[in-house]
């Protein structure tokens, strides 16, 4: 411990240089270029398209200045949801897209047609939310489009998620019309709107003001699939904009997919990240399904970019004793702490394939680490790091000796688990993983990387690649541009329609199984 306080001495001292150094590193840029222009209920710009249409422009310009005259109109008037898993009492805010952009968004999904698009905000979460709603962060903005009924009395709001036509007419006739959307205003919204803390949560994970938390970006959905994405080293879950962008733009995929992500620290040892995520997702469990009785709430996908991909590796991974041994020269019984602390200890050290996780994909991981990790940019990256844990300080006091010398100075941070030479990675890379969960790389080679040929700039090929995995997919792009190229979000989508695929199958014949069975035993 006492090298961790004068690592990071030196850290602060060097503090310039080295927040310089991680951010190319990393490949992560730490503060991000954003705008979000509200234009009030006009738009003009967005719907001047939309206007000139003889079918759809007198019905909107009706909406558009229903909407000027009364802000709050959906609260003055009937009002019908149609694909929502969100209530009308979290339409809580209508906002107007004007012009916005964010730099993790590279793609734009808009379509003219029937009604207004619109960004729904949804702000707090209360301590008594509704066990679905327990999972959603405090403040939630997502795609709206907003029909009025021909008769004017009925105002209708559509997911244009899953919604991309619509019936419209009255008792005399109907006709099937394309419906207006935007399905990125709302996720630039919230990318905008999002404080920036990743350097912090780096530096000082302790002090971060975003917790290590799983976070969904919709009421829970027992008819859907979670798809759980982790991000990577010194990042957040807004890495995965353009991802979510992209998935969204699929309205059959997103018929049967729910999207999860799980936010941490990255400063973090890594051992206690992946015991965090692992507590989260038991927390579903209880939470969401304490009779067990959802089968496609066990049946989620998890993929994890670059240290993200090493955190997913463990949930599904069988610890044994390898891990606690790998620490400790004494058994978990026999060490000195308090009850409660030994208990953390076992639920960090000892663990088996989380049940929720039936399919795993690696993007970017470094499964041997990264010579830019060993080289003096990631040694300093990791002096920069404050850690506090009281408990395992205390513990080292209690048992004296108890310690291996490769974790004498404490557990391994995130950066330290991205070193070539970390024994902790041997120990990681040779766990037993489950033999239920496909796997699969997708894996970035468009960037040098010195003494390698191929390699995404951060990690080498040879680190990325993992024998056993199902499918593996080469792109040729940077560790940072992977989440935002085309291909990787092509590779995404047809794992996940494998996945829907195999999934429904099994479910399929597990409850044919079952009524075979109950037939059996009727008297």
């Amino acid at each position: 411990m006492q090298r961790i306080r004068e690592n990071a001495l030196v850290g602060r001292i060097a503090v310039g240089f080295a927040i310089f150094a991680i951010s190319v590193a990393s490949c992560s840029s730490i503060r991000l270029k954003s705008y979000w222009i509200d234009r009030g209920p006009v738009a003009e710009h967005l719907f001047q398209g939309i206007h000139q249409d003889r079918l759809f422009g007198p019905h909107n310009r009706q909406l558009m200045s229903m909407f000027r005259a009364n802000r709050q109109l959906h609260r003055s008037m009937p009002v019908e949801l149609h694909g929502f898993a969100w209530d009308i009492d979290d339409f809580q805010e209508i906002v107007f897209p004007g012009h916005y952009g964010n730099q993790r968004l590279k793609s734009v999904h808009r379509s003219e047609g029937m009604g207004v698009p619109v960004v729904v905000v949804r702000r707090g979460v209360s301590k008594n939310e509704e066990p679905r709603k327990s999972f959603l962060p405090q403040t939630s903005s997502f795609a709206a489009t907003a029909v009025l009924s021909p008769d004017g009395s009925v105002l209708h709001f559509y997911n244009p998620v899953t919604i991309r036509r619509i019936d419209y007419g009255d008792e005399s006739g109907q006709i099937e019309l394309p419906l207006a959307y935007d399905l990125t205003a709302s996720l630039a919204y919230a990318l905008h709107h999002h404080p920036q803390t990743r350097l912090q949560d780096f530096a000082r994970p302790d002090r971060s003001e975003d917790p290590a938390k799983l976070t969904m970006l919709e009421p829970y959905q027992s008819d859907k699939i979670p798809l759980i994405l982790v991000h990577g080293l010194l990042s957040s879950p807004d890495t995965f904009g353009e991802i979510c962008n992209q998935l969204r733009a699929d309205a059959n995929l997103m018929e049967d997919y729910q999207i999860w992500v799980f936010g941490y620290p990255t400063g973090k040892p890594f051992l206690r990240s992946a015991g965090e995520l692992r507590e989260h997702l038991d927390s579903v469990m209880e939470r969401l399904d304490p009779e067990g009785t959802e089968p496609l709430l066990y049946q989620g996908v998890m993929a994890g970019h670059s240290m993200g991909g090493l955190i997913t590796k463990l949930m599904i991974s069988y610890s044994g004793e390898q891990v606690w041994n790998s620490m400790s020269r004494l058994p978990l019984e026999g060490v000195r702490v308090e009850e409660s602390y030994r208990a953390q200890l076992a639920e960090r050290f000892y663990f088996d394939p989380h049940p929720l996780i039936s399919r795993a994909v690696f993007i970017a991981t470094p499964h041997r680490g990264s010579s830019t990790a060993g080289r003096a940019i990631g040694k300093m990256a990791s002096a920069l790091v404050i850690q506090s844990d009281s408990g395992m300080e205390e513990f080292m006091r209690q048992n004296p000796g108890a310690i291996r010398e490769t974790l004498a100075d404490g557990l391994p941070t995130s950066i330290d688990m991205l070193d070539p030479g970390q024994p902790f990675l041997e120990i990681l890379n040779s766990l037993k993983l489950s033999d239920s969960v496909p796997m699969h790389s997708i894996i970035g080679t468009g960037g040098p990387l010195l003494g390698t040929h191929r390699s995404d700039g951060v990690v080498p090929y040879d680190s990325a690649h993992w024998d056993g995995v199902q499918s593996e997919r080469t792109v040729p792009t940077t560790h940072s541009s992977i989440l935002t190229n085309q291909k990787t979000v092509e590779e995404l989508v047809r794992i996940l329609r494998e996945h829907r695929a195999t999934a429904f199958m099994q479910i399929d014949s597990e409850e044919k199984a079952e009524l075979e069975l109950q037939e059996q035993n009727q008297p």
